[in-house]
């Protein structure tokens, strides 16, 4: 999340980890509840507990690159922002 901007709209929930994976923290449940919060997005996950990025994952564009340049931080990790057919 270090690389989304202060005033982002992305909700918390929608980040996870470059395999598809919800991050897991030490003494923490949030990943759970992060779970909750995405399939009630009617975000679903495979058997071992990932999400597809190919039917989910956000694109980056140049901006967002340019962006996070500036911030001297890495490219915003992946969302789950539905791709639009």
């Amino acid at each position: 999340m270090r690389g989304l901007a202060d005033d982002t709209d992305v909700p918390w929930q929608r980040i996870i980890g470059s395999k598809g994976e919800l991050k897991e923290r030490s003494g923490s449940r949030g990943h759970e509840e992060q779970r909750r919060l995405l399939e009630e997005e009617n975000i679903t996950f495979s058997a071992d507990g990932k999400i597809d990025l190919q039917q989910y994952c956000w694109e980056e564009t140049a901006e967002d690159t340019e962006v996070a340049k500036k911030q001297d931080a890495p490219p915003p990790e992946h969302t789950t922002e539905a791709k639009q057919d």
